[in-house]
C-alpha cells in the first residue's frame, strides 16, 4: 500500500513522502476501503506546519476524510458492505491520502454512501440578496487615504 505521510513538521515539500506500507492484516471487525478521492483542506497544511495543535507520532498519515469502496471486510462485519461505496468522515487519524485504509464501521466514521446520483436534482438556494446590473457594474469602494505627515514612531 502506498500512502503520504508526515515526516517531521516543517515546509509540505520537504516533509511528505510517498512511503510504500505492508498491508496491515484485519481485525475481525475492520474493513479495507481501497480510496478513490481525499480532499486537501487548508487545516491538513496547517497539521504539516505544526499550528493545528495535534502532536502527531512520526511517520503520520495524512488525509482526514474521503471516498471509496470497501474492498475486504473482517469475520464481523456485514458482508453486504463489500463493494458498497462508503464515506470515511473527518478525523485526525484516518490517514486518506493513501490508496488503502483500514476502518472499522461500527466505531469509527465510515458511512455507506448512495452507489448512484438521486434521480432528482437537489433544489437551487437563491441568493440572499438580489444582484442587479447596478451592483454588478458598481465601482469599487474607495479607501480614504491618510493625510500627508511626519512617519509615525513606534
Amino acid at each position: 500500500m502506498k500512502r503520504l505521510q508526515l515526516l517531521r513538521f516543517g515546509n509540505p515539500e520537504e516533509v511528505i513522502a510517498l512511503n510504500e506500507v505492508p498491508e496491515p492484516a484485519l481485525e475481525p471487525g475492520e474493513v479495507l476501503v481501497k480510496l478513490e478521492a481525499a480532499p486537501i483542506n487548508p487545516s491538513d497544511f496547517l497539521l504539516v506546519k505544526g499550528y493545528y495543535g495535534l502532536n502527531p507520532t512520526f511517520p503520520f498519515n495524512l488525509g482526514a476524510e474521503g471516498v471509496g469502496r470497501v474492498v475486504t471486510v473482517g469475520d464481523k462485519v456485514d458482508k453486504s458492505l463489500q463493494g458498497k461505496r462508503v464515506l470515511v468522515l473527518p478525523t485526525s487519524e484516518s490517514g486518506t491520502w493513501a490508496d488503502h485504509l483500514v476502518a472499522t464501521p461500527t466505531a469509527a466514521p465510515v458511512a455507506a454512501a448512495p452507489s448512484t446520483p438521486p434521480s432528482t436534482p437537489p433544489a437551487i438556494r437563491q441568493p440572499r440578496f438580489r444582484v442587479t446590473p447596478a451592483r454588478l457594474h458598481a465601482r469599487p469602494y474607495r479607501i480614504p487615504c491618510a493625510t500627508p505627515g511626519p512617519p509615525a514612531t513606534r
